[in-house]
């Protein structure tokens, strides 16, 4: 049974998207939000449960598809997929998750295909059906804006404001305080008596001592000069 109200009210349903041959492809838009209904069997038509007595389950989504049926001229191509039985549910899953939605939301696109038979349980069932399935998500969800992967948007990158400059008032460097260059100290004999008296050879002036210099200037009948 559905859960949806305004379906009941309108009755506005669509043609099933039936996968009858290997290699069929259904494709289309999501027009709507997907709706969760109790399955029925298909001979009885009434809901059927799990052994604890539990519904059995299915989601219904509802696309806008390029398919067309003759027979019927006003067949705007929308079509029920219904979701249900463990190889369908896996696939369409997987592909969900792979494109990074959280879910089948209107505007998505879905494409399913009937890609051949498994192995049957037992010897009185059918085969199971295998499928592959794609799904690309919208540019805007239910949940939320979302980016071509069905991502949220990313975020700008959070830039700290550069800290401001601090202008500091260099300091005057102080030079190093430079000693005077020593002065050679003054010939002390020469200081003390002036220079060689005349005949005495400059270079021997020089190595005699301040006694020898005044003897030599006595001798030689000259003062030294003070």
């Amino acid at each position: 049974m559905t859960t949806d109200p305004n379906s009941l009210l309108m009755g506005s349903g669509a043609p099933t998207a039936k996968f009858d041959q290997i290699g069929t492809v259904v494709s289309g838009t999501v027009v709507a939000e997907p709706r969760a209904t109790q399955q029925t069997n298909f001979r009885t038509k009434l809901p059927e449960v799990w052994k604890d007595g539990s519904p059995k389950m299915q989601v219904i989504v509802r696309l806008a598809t390029s398919l067309r049926d003759p027979q019927k001229p006003d067949d705007d191509g929308e079509r029920d997929l219904y979701i249900k039985g463990r190889e369908l549910t896996k696939v369409i899953r997987d592909a969900v998750r792979a494109s990074g939605a959280n879910g089948i939301h209107t505007g998505g696109v879905l494409t399913v295909q009937y890609v051949g038979d498994g192995q049957p349980e037992s010897a009185d069932v059918n085969p199971p059906k295998l499928y592959t399935a794609q799904y690309v998500p919208p540019a805007v969800s239910f949940g939320g804006i979302t980016g071509p992967t069905g991502q949220p948007p990313a975020q700008p990158a959070y830039t700290p404001a550069a800290a401001p400059v601090q202008h500091q008032i260099p300091l005057p460097v102080q030079q190093p305080a430079v000693a005077p260059a020593p002065v050679a100290p003054a010939n002390p004999a020469a200081a003390v008596v002036g220079g060689p008296p005349p005949g005495v050879d400059p270079a021997m002036w020089a190595v005699l001592t301040d006694d020898q210099r005044r003897a030599v200037l006595a001798a030689s009948g000259t003062q030294p000069a003070y």
